[in-house]
């Protein structure tokens, strides 16, 4: 998959440097999802109570939402 992508984001700092550790060429190309946005990261909510799911949403939208900004598609 990482083949084919242009850009590459991950969720937080640890998503980041695992993909550019085993993939290192792709370094140029990953980038954490929050970096428009104070460079944050958003918290993986698997396992955990339904609010956490809706604030992984929140953030996911508004960091994408940065994105979409930056690169002038929306």
């Amino acid at each position: 998959m990482l083949l084919s992508a242009d850009l590459v984001l991950a969720l937080d700092a640890g998503h980041f440097k695992w993909i550019t550790t085993r993939f290192p060429e792709f370094r140029g190309r990953t980038f954490k999802l929050g970096r428009w946005d104070g460079d944050r990261d958003i918290a993986d909510p698997y396992r955990l109570p339904r609010e956490a799911f809706e604030t992984a949403y929140e953030e996911i939208d508004l960091c994408a939402g940065s994105w979409l900004t930056r690169m002038q598609l929306i």
